[in-house]
């Protein structure tokens, strides 16, 4: 049986695309937060440049 890779190649990105999605993360960030903290929304980061 031939494998069309261009479909193989086209399934496999389609994975990986997904799977990115699925990682994304919540930060919060605050005027009296502190960028050591966790960025949760308990101790929230203080600069949005931490947070990104």
């Amino acid at each position: 049986m031939k494998i069309n890779y261009s479909y193989f190649v086209l399934i496999l990105s389609l994975i990986a695309s997904i799977s990115c999605v699925n990682s994304q993360n919540t930060y919060y960030v605050a005027t009296n937060g502190n960028d050591a903290n966790s960025g949760s929304e308990s101790n929230p980061f203080q600069t949005f440049s931490k947070a990104v």
